[in-house]
């Protein structure tokens, strides 16, 4: 502790229970290792031990400080106290939220009531521009992109407004930026424009992981490095993207991560700001229900070929409106709180979303008189939500429908998954099996799709229930009202 004293304030924080070092020039933030540890210590103080010589007096010899101890320092429980907890890094002005409800903005540098660190910035926040003003800056940032309705030119502004007021909120919904075709400016709106305008720096991006282990292990590393903002870019067109792990990182304040290479976990403020991009993307019902939907709709048929933009360089010009965007924000914020902070009134409730509907709401709708925000979610989850339910039911209906499944009749699941195969149902599971080979895609769909389901009645009423040991996999029927209740009974 006191070769850790030594060192600079802005040397070490505290992410969790690990100990970090914060990268100004990346904007992240790093875990210490044992021999990182073993590095900074040895900098900025020497250790020593007691040596005697023969014939000699005992006399003090300079030694690198053992792994074991760098070790334990790593392990942060005997620093508690003396290092800085930090919770996000941004590269732009935040408003943090004091005890008594007021507002501020974080200054340049480690904020300790926020725990929050801001980068230099180089912005002139105004905070007293006109509501009237406010609105026309972001107006003008956005003109060049075909939003479908005023609904998604509004969760586009809120978009901005949750990354100023990020820390004062606890959790965030996910921007969803889709389209029908590709080039239509979906990423370009996110990294070009959003991105520039508010953080002064396109975001990170990452590409559509394949299985969940991977989400998980991607969401683990973005929180641990403190970023404040990452997108997924270009899921592949027509996926239907479900992740639990994306699920928890949307809804829950502080996050259990796991260590990399040890067996425990720390908990995390969480702070990320998530969005996704892609063209006729579907999302799962728990991530539809999360999401800020913002549509494109292209004018041709040919995205790419267009020309008639008012900025055609859009990054560009979103670096050099920076300034005012940010002023437009903040200035928006401080009419909101000039107000007593009044809830939205025409902003429907969200589940899990409440405090952040109440801030970003409330700005929206009462600093920039802007009433249409989220309204298009409700349309947006009858329409990209999970059919697997429905499919179920049509599958309960297949087999109530054809012959010589009546009632006493046991079917495998390979049978059960032919079934589905020629009636076109959960094609979306059907789609990512990669084989060609029938028995491996029957074995793929018991494991998607059967085995999910377990234990989910459906409007229909069918359960689906494991057999002893994972053997002998049977379907079946049994007639009940309403509808067809399937069983897999034990062995």
């Amino acid at each position: 502790a006191e070769a850790v004293a030594a060192m600079p304030s802005d040397m070490l924080y505290r992410r969790g229970e690990l100990l970090v070092t914060l990268d100004v020039d990346k904007g992240s933030l790093t875990r210490v290792s044992r021999d990182r540890m073993a590095r900074l210590v040895d900098k900025h103080a020497h250790t020593y031990k007691w040596v005697k010589p023969k014939g000699e007096a005992p006399k003090a010899v300079y030694c690198p400080i053992p792994s074991d101890l760098s070790g334990h320092l790593a392990e942060i429980s005997p620093l508690e106290s003396a290092v800085n907890h930090v919770d996000t890094v941004v590269s732009h002005p935040v408003v943090a939220r004091e005890e008594s409800g007021a507002f501020r903005i974080c200054q340049p540098g480690y904020d300790a009531k926020a725990c929050v660190y801001t980068l230099p910035h180089g912005a002139d926040i105004v905070e007293d521009m006109p509501w009237e003003q406010c609105r026309d800056v972001l107006e003008d940032l956005l003109v060049d992109y075909p939003f479908q309705d005023e609904a998604s030119y509004q969760n586009a502004v809120a978009m901005m407004v949750t990354l100023v007021v990020r820390p004062a909120v606890n959790t965030a919904p996910l921007f969803y930026v889709g389209a029908s075709l590709a080039g239509t400016g979906k990423s370009k709106l996110v990294s070009d424009t959003i991105s520039m305008a508010v953080m002064g720096r396109s975001a990170n991006a990452s590409t559509y992981k394949n299985s969940e282990e991977e989400t998980r292990k991607y969401l683990e590393s973005v929180l641990l490095s403190g970023e404040s903002f990452v997108f997924i870019d270009n899921v592949p067109t027509g996926r239907m993207v479900d992740s639990a792990s994306l699920a928890a990182v949307l809804t829950m304040a502080n996050i259990n991560m796991r260590i990399l290479g040890e067996t425990r976990e720390s908990s995390v403020r969480n702070m990320l700001t998530l969005a996704i991009t892609g063209n006729n993307t579907r999302l799962s019902h728990e991530l539809a229900r999360r999401a800020c939907p913002i549509v494109l709709v292209p004018k041709d048929n040919r995205p790419e070929t267009r020309d008639d933009f008012k900025h055609p360089h859009a990054r560009t010009y979103a670096r050099t409106q920076r300034g005012l965007v940010l002023s437009a924000i903040v200035s928006a914020a401080r009419r909101w709180e000039s107000l007593g902070c009044p809830e939205p009134l025409h902003m429907e409730r969200v589940g899990s979303y409440e405090e952040w509907r109440n801030v970003v709401g409330g700005i929206m709708e009462h600093g920039l008189s802007y009433r249409r925000t989220m309204s298009n979610q409700a349309n947006f989850m009858e329409t990209s939500g999970d059919d697997s339910r429905d499919d179920a039911d049509t599958l309960a209906q297949v087999f109530q429908a054809c012959n010589g499944f009546g009632p006493g009749n046991a079917r495998t699941h390979a049978q059960v998954y032919q079934l589905a195969a020629d009636n076109e149902l959960f094609q979306d599971y059907m789609d990512r099996c990669r084989s060609e080979d029938d028995t491996r895609r029957a074995n793929y769909f018991k494991r998607r799709v059967m085995l999910p389901l377990r234990g989910t009645p459906t409007t229909s009423g069918w359960v689906f229930d494991t057999p002893d040991r994972g053997r002998n996999w049977f379907l079946r029927q049994h007639t009940a009202a309403p509808g067809v209740a399937i069983q897999m009974p034990s062995k």
